[in-house]
């Protein structure tokens, strides 16, 4: 029987080629290098796949050796102190770059993007350019903290007399997200307003350096809070509304000001354990582990920065020059450049063959791009495997991340969150007690995750997004299903069996 790469990142939209092909603004040739130059290992054979007809979708394929040879790369370079060191300078001079083109985007083009694609042709292009070679750039490392690639280093914790210590430092950084230390700082402002019994002009006059201290933390960061998934940038408007409805709300407020302690609480014991332990390698591995889940939230965030000012040019051409948003989406980079600098617009046929397929194959001898039916032929065996398997799953099994008290068993009503690409306007749907069924989740889904029953997720494990925020709130969660967001769909009820690790649908 013939061996077929295994499918990863499998996602219900069709991802714009602009963001993925030869020269693409997210993963590109350079990207793939990139990856090998820095860790010492890129796969044999890498696929990345979307369609738009006759259904969306997208994902990315590896031969399952390459898995673990990834897993295996990850051990022995994560391993090494000095290697991680500069892998965390990287990702600081990631936010330098990130904080430069997202400054330019606001003071240049951002209210005005009509005027700009008209008038400043040239300032347009030269962002978009920057944009991919910071995507770029942040890829080579981003990619490194991939689940998958951490299995042997959760595998080799795991295996220790002392796993639960250094579980629970692999589980979390050292410091929150850059995002969520926001979120944190307003949280302290609205509960000491509220201890002061005063108004929030009042306390500004009697604490300015306080305010001061916080002003400066939003606006150093609070632009990362939107991204190509959605949220609203953290400003001075954005913190006095957040702080005005906790000051309205003083149960709300109480209850985030305790989880707040609680998570100070968490941070500081992962300290004092690690003080103990310093010398001790199996508890810097586990340290290593925890910092890089914060760091990959962190990079994941600067690159969905990036990527939306993109997406949002994009969408302003696409109603400048009455291009359909499936079609413009399926323009190249650098026909989207062109589109901007001349007005040039790629034939129809061409536009509707990417649509049926498009495909992109790295190997180390040579990287090609196939369209239409070369592509679809290409990898029709695992196509048609992928069709076979959603159709016949009625269930899931993944990884427990956090078990509810004394319960064996949840059953609920779904919601999946099929694309990320529209999340706003899926979410407003979303309702309290539904179960989260999602790809992945990320920073901006945190409001969503904490109404939830339970968390479902196709990709992560231990260290993931899901994981982590599972735990801080005491969500029941299952990460690592695969197939969940495909063969549930909204409405669904199912039942989460904690002790197989198991979901199902039940009518």
């Amino acid at each position: 029987m013939k061996k077929l790469p295994k499918i990863m990142y499998d996602q219900t939209q069709f991802t714009p080629i602009y963001f993925f092909d030869k020269k693409g603004a997210w993963i590109n040739d350079k990207v793939y290098k990139l990856i090998e130059n820095i860790s010492g290992y890129a796969p044999d054979k890498w696929y990345l796949y979307t369609q738009n007809k006759p259904n969306a979708f997208w994902f990315g394929a590896y031969d399952k050796s390459a898995l673990q040879k990834e897993a295996e790369t990850s051990l022995k370079n994560f391993s090494d102190k000095v290697f991680f060191d500069n892998f965390q300078k990287k990702a600081e001079e990631l936010f330098l770059l990130t904080k430069q083109i997202s400054d330019k985007y606001f003071q240049e083009i951002h209210g005005k993007e009509f005027v700009a694609i008209l008038t400043k042709k040239t300032k347009v292009i030269s962002l978009l350019k920057n944009i991919k070679r910071v995507c770029t750039f942040a890829n080579g490392y981003y990619f490194l903290t991939q689940p998958q690639r951490l299995n042997l280093i959760e595998k080799k914790l795991n295996q220790s007399p002392n796993k639960n210590e250094l579980s629970f430092i692999a589980s979390m950084g050292e410091s929150r997200t850059l995002t969520a230390e926001i979120e944190k700082d307003i949280i302290l402002y609205a509960y000491d307003i509220k201890k002061a019994k005063c108004t929030i002009d009042q306390y500004n006059k009697k604490n300015q350096a306080k305010f001061r201290a916080i002003k400066n933390k939003i606006d150093k960061y609070g632009f990362l809070n939107w991204g190509f998934y959605g949220g609203a940038v953290i400003n001075l408007d954005y913190l006095f509304n957040k702080t005005i409805s906790l000051l309205n709300d003083p149960n709300k407020l109480q209850k985030e000001y305790k989880k707040v302690i609680s998570t100070d609480n968490v941070l500081n014991k992962r300290k004092q354990i690690l003080k103990k332990n310093k010398n001790i390698s199996e508890y810097q591995l586990a340290d290593i582990a925890g910092r890089l889940s914060v760091l990959r939230f962190d990079m994941n965030t600067y690159i969905l920065c990036l990527l939306n000012y993109i997406k949002i040019i994009v969408e302003t051409l696409s109603k400048y020059y009455q291009i359909p948003s499936e079609d413009i989406n399926a323009y190249e980079f650098e026909e989207i450049l062109q589109l901007i600098k001349h007005g040039k617009k790629v034939n129809k046929k061409t536009l509707n063959e990417r649509q049926k397929a498009y495909l992109r194959i790295f190997s180390k001898n040579n990287i090609k791009t196939l369209i239409g039916k070369k592509a679809l032929q290409e990898i029709k065996d695992l196509l048609n495997s992928r069709k076979k398997e959603i159709e016949e799953k009625q269930s899931v099994k993944g990884i427990i991340t956090f078990l509810p008290k004394d319960k064996k068993n949840i059953s609920g009503k779904v919601f999946v969150l099929s694309s990320s690409y529209d999340a706003d306007r899926q979410l407003k749907k979303f309702k309290d007690g539904d179960i989260l069924v999602a790809v992945q989740t990320h920073p901006g889904l945190i409001s969503i995750m904490k109404r939830a029953l339970a968390i479902i997720t196709d990709e992560g494990g231990m260290t993931s997004h899901a994981a982590i925020v599972s735990r801080e709130f005491k969500i029941p969660c299952v990460v690592g299903t695969r197939l969940a967001t495909k063969i549930f769909k909204t409405g669904d009820s199912v039942e989460i069996d904690f002790t197989k690790a198991t979901v199902k649908k039940t009518k």
